[in-house]
């Protein structure tokens, strides 16, 4: 079958190496070439701007925007031209798309059956924060009523440092539920799915609280209530360093963030990324039915709800939604990289670190669920076990850390014992 797929998969990249990759290849270069030398005119304009600022000993946060800016655009530099030289080698008259693919798969194993995943990757690269808002983030943008919540809870704005922002910030609008606001508890942070808001949280918020610990439940940004942005990997990561930033103020030390489907990603990011936030202690993290990448999940859903033979494609999309390694400057001394929401390695990350992790799973969630039975009524694997494999390996006691709920994506939280006996050992409360 393989040999199948690979005769298949040359065949069409002769067929369009005969013509259309050509035409492909003019046209896309003269749009990669113009937006090359637009990039560096703006890293020309940004540093001028930056080493203008460092003259005048602007110390302030206009000049870390500036920085971030420059930072930014130089790790994009590359990308540019990776893209230009894809598309001077399709320009190649018969093998010009067989060459061109590869120069995106250049840290990976070029197998041809990959060719259509690299392929759809270059073709819509130039606009990875429309498909990534359309795929991972729905909602952002939208206009929405706010839920009505708990009466206690109080409504709190946090302040994200972001280049791209007026003044360079904006604000998420937040949920906060504390016993003793003059004497802050450990917390958990709530990240919502990608069709919710911070206030659609409040059912796990209350079980948490039930359980004496302090909550706070953020919208990310771009979403209904918090301040517009184009929500993307990059935002979100903004968005998790400004809500930590946030609780050191708040005076919290001992936090665990839980993240549902998509919000997986930023309670993954908050417990292991680079951050100024140095005197928070991440004592866990609750991921709920999530996932171990962008692309694994766009190809899982691409299989589970179409037709396998669609996931290189899938994959494709994803990867120009979420492009890797672009640096983003959190501070002055913390620059971190996008990595297309790579939770797995995030969740080895953890092992290092000690950070105990728990994962919940749905038997019927086509987005996360992998090898449908027989009969097609349940998944009998998940996202859930790899990240619980890459954080425990094969260690006896993994099977303590994680809970399954009978029922489709997003599926209501459920107060277990399970659970109930991680939090106690993860994140002990003292009397009140």
């Amino acid at each position: 079958m393989q040999i199948i797929r690979e005769v298949f998969s040359y065949g069409a990249a002769f067929l369009l190496s005969c013509g259309p990759a050509q035409v492909f290849g003019l046209i896309k270069g003269a749009i990669d070439y113009f937006r090359l030398s637009k990039l560096q005119s703006k890293i020309a304009a940004v540093s001028a701007e930056v080493e203008s600022l460092q003259r005048q000993a602007n110390t302030g946060i206009a000049l870390l925007a500036k920085k971030a800016k420059k930072v930014h655009l130089e790790s994009k530099l590359q990308e540019r031209k990776d893209s230009l030289f894809a598309d001077c080698l399709a320009l190649i008259p018969f093998v010009g798309a067989i060459f061109s693919w590869r120069v995106f798969c250049k840290n990976s194993p070029c197998d041809a059956q990959d060719m259509p995943e690299y392929a759809v990757k270059h073709l819509l690269e130039n606009h990875p924060k429309t498909f990534a808002q359309l795929l991972f983030y729905p909602l952002a943008g939208q206009a929405q009523e706010d839920e009505d919540w708990y009466r206690e809870a109080a409504t709190v704005k946090i302040g994200v440092f972001d280049p791209k922002a007026k003044d360079n910030v904006r604000f998420l609008t937040a949920k906060l539920r504390q016993h003793d606001n003059q004497h802050p508890r450990p917390t958990v942070v709530l990240f919502h799915g990608n069709m919710m808001t911070g206030d659609q949280m409040s059912d796990r918020a209350n079980m948490y609280f039930r359980q004496g610990y302090d909550v706070l439940c953020p919208t990310m940004g771009g979403f209904p209530g918090s301040d517009p942005v184009k929500t993307c990997e990059e935002s979100s990561y903004r968005d998790v360093e400004g809500i930590k930033r946030h609780l050191e103020r708040l005076g919290v030390k001992e936090v665990g963030f839980h993240g549902l489907s998509i919000g997986g990603s930023l309670a993954f990011q908050a417990a292991v990324g680079a951050t100024n936030a140095k005197e928070l202690k991440v004592k866990f993290v609750m991921a709920e039915q999530t996932f171990t990448s962008a692309i694994d999940a766009a190809a899982n859903v691409a299989g589970n709800t179409i037709s396998p033979s669609l996931k290189p494609f899938a994959r494709g999309v994803a990867r120009a939604s979420f492009p890797q390694k672009r640096k983003i400057m959190l501070a002055e001394d913390v620059i971190i990289e996008t990595d297309g929401l790579d939770n797995r390695k995030k969740a080895e990350l953890m092992k290092e670190k000690k950070i105990p992790l728990f994962v919940m799973k749905s038997t019927q969630d086509h987005i996360m669920g992998r090898d449908p039975s027989p009969d097609g009524n349940v998944y009998l694997a998940n996202f859930a076990d790899d990240l619980l494999q890459a954080r425990y390996d094969d260690a006896p006691e993994k099977n303590n850390f994680i809970d399954t709920i009978f029922g489709g994506h997003c599926e209501s939280f459920r107060n277990t014992p399970k659970w109930r006996a991680f939090l106690e050992q993860a994140m002990p409360l003292a009397p009140l």
